[in-house]
């Protein structure tokens, strides 16, 4: 039993090496590919700031121009077509975000206009026998003693 163990235990690390290299599942292009995304938003980010007045496709442009210089200094070869497509995905992503983020302000700042709005009815003095709604709830308010 020992003998299989120790057998597995030098060829699995070695076994496993060769199947998730054939698979092209290698830690190195994992890590290459997330350096590039990040890469892009920085492109992206760049092209935004430095050029505000400038149409989205001259925006393009630049963050391409800089994604490729920038990725060249640290060591990863892109070719004008992958440095564009991991542009306009960072482009996708960064706009996804800044929309998830204004809608989390707009549902946020809603509810609590709603609730404002909800609250104005509470605690005023109206009439005997006159319905309010108050926190969702529908009540007669009878006048103070």
């Amino acid at each position: 039993m020992s003998l299989v163990s120790d057998i597995l235990i030098l060829l699995l690390p070695s076994l496993l090496t060769y199947v998730f290299t054939r698979l092209g599942l290698d830690k190195l292009k994992l890590q290459k590919y997330e350096r590039l995304l990040r890469l892009a938003e920085e492109a992206v980010l760049f092209a935004e700031d430095a050029f505000p007045d400038s149409p989205g496709v001259e925006k393009l442009r630049k963050a391409v121009e800089y994604l490729k210089m920038v990725a060249a200094k640290a060591g990863l070869r892109l070719s004008d077509k992958e440095a564009e497509e991991k542009a306009r995905v960072a482009f996708q992503r960064i706009q996804k975000e800044s929309l998830e983020k204004v809608l989390k302000r707009v549902w946020f700042f809603g509810d609590i206009i709603k609730s404002q709005k909800e609250s104005r009815n509470c605690g005023t003095q109206v009439p005997q026998g006159i319905p309010t709604r108050c926190e969702g709830t529908r009540r007669v308010v009878s006048p103070s003693r």
